[in-house]
């Protein structure tokens, strides 16, 4: 599997998140911000996106909905890192994107069990 994160300000966790990938044999790819994710998505196919909600910059949510057009699986292929508390909005819009969210506070290893059961239902 091929997993990407983006850089934000969680940098320490979701080096962790890739960290914890890579151990476990999979490929991660680690991009600076969304920009750099959306140049590299035509040539890539990742399996996990892990991005996170609160960054500054273009909302998380906002992208995925631009980006739906071109790569209508990629909302499905994310996983979230969001705030406990969403506004009723943003729920709203996470349960029609169909993102899977994890919830903050977040640590690598809510991550990893995250993670683990992608791979494990990758598998299946």
């Amino acid at each position: 599997m091929t997993f990407g994160v983006i850089e934000s300000e969680k940098t320490d966790l979701l080096r962790m998140i890739a960290l914890t990938c890579e151990s476990a044999g999979h490929r991660c790819l680690v991009f600076k911000d969304i920009a750099h994710v959306t140049r590299a998505l035509p040539a890539i196919r990742l399996d996990t996106l892990v991005l996170d909600a609160d960054r500054p910059g273009l909302n998380a949510l906002d992208w995925l909905e631009i980006m739906v057009p071109a790569w209508p699986d990629l909302p499905s292929r994310t996983l979230l890192l969001a705030k406990s508390e969403l506004t009723p909005h943003d729920a709203v819009r996470i349960h029609e994107l169909g993102v899977e969210v994890v919830a903050s506070p977040v640590s690598a290893v809510d991550v990893e069990l995250v993670v683990i059961e992608r791979l494990r239902r990758s598998q299946a």
